[in-house]
């Protein structure tokens, strides 16, 4: 782990497994967390500055090899006190449960405590599958996202609660990408899938509506260069971002209004280099 000084004694090392692959990573929001997935486990550290304070190893139920897994994805809640853990099933030959989506939700604590399993779901793929999950731990509900033409449950309930039903308000469930509201409004999330449209979810209502249509704006893009990413700032400006060509774009939303186009490139330039 590197520190943003770049400073040797503020830099922390931990030793991988010499075949243990790293699926995926993300920061807590208040920079106290860092997890990485490995499929089969996921290592939880937590930091004070940049300190190391501690770290747990968290097994995922439902597996005992990574092999076994075609895709994971982690994500913290908006207030750092839970990670949620979604690990899509690979079978080495086709079985009822394979394309199985399993989540499960830990506690952000040193020592060992069960996690909170929520439903399982289908995303039938032979390709792209699994993108992300989040987790409100007040209001006790996940939302689970993929690039699935299949509906699924994107409410993801406790496994001891009834399922909530799947949204019927949308025609396509290819999501490519989301973000969350930060606190206090983090049960509103922002979606936008394949065709380019964006959706604002509630996660307290277990709704969406869709809030902008993009697909102008990205014009024609090549495959490698549909990947995008959202964000939103505390007082509710959503963005999104992609690299098309040597630029970087990024589109300003707000609700009532056009959305505002930009090219960041001379900032992406003087941050990376001109590569």
């Amino acid at each position: 782990m590197f520190h943003v000084s770049g400073l040797p004694e503020f830099t922390s090392l931990h030793q991988l497994d010499e075949h243990a692959e790293p699926r995926c990573l993300t920061i807590s929001p208040d920079n106290a967390y860092i997890a990485i997935g490995f499929g089969a486990k996921v290592l939880l550290f937590r930091y004070q500055g940049a300190e190391q304070q501690w770290l747990r190893i968290l097994h995922v139920p439902e597996f005992d090899f990574a092999a076994n897994i075609r895709f994971q994805a982690l994500s913290f809640s908006a207030d750092s006190t839970c990670l949620a853990v979604a690990s899509q099933k690979r079978g080495t030959t086709r079985t009822q449960d394979d394309d199985t989506v399993y989540s499960s939700v830990w506690r952000c604590e040193p020592g060992a405590n069960a996690p909170l399993k929520l439903w399982t779901c289908q995303m039938p793929t032979d390709g792209q599958g699994l993108t992300a999950i989040h987790f409100h731990p007040a209001l006790s509900l996940g939302m689970v996202i993929g690039l699935i033409a299949t509906p699924y449950p994107l409410f993801l309930s406790p496994a001891t609660q009834t399922l909530p039903p799947i949204p019927t308000t949308i025609s396509d469930f290819r999501m490519r990408c989301c973000c969350t509201s930060p606190p206090p409004s983090s049960n509103i999330l922002y979606l936008m899938d394949v065709r380019n449209r964006v959706f604002q979810v509630d996660l307290q209502l277990q709704s969406l509506r869709q809030i902008a249509d993009l697909n102008t704006m990205r014009g024609a893009l090549k495959p490698q260069e549909e990947a995008a990413a959202l964000s939103i700032t505390p007082d509710g400006l959503l963005r999104v971002f992609w690299r098309q060509a040597q630029d970087l774009w990024c589109v300003e939303i707000k609700e009532h209004l056009m959305p505002q186009k930009k090219n960041l490139r001379d900032i992406w330039v003087e941050a990376v280099g001109d590569g």
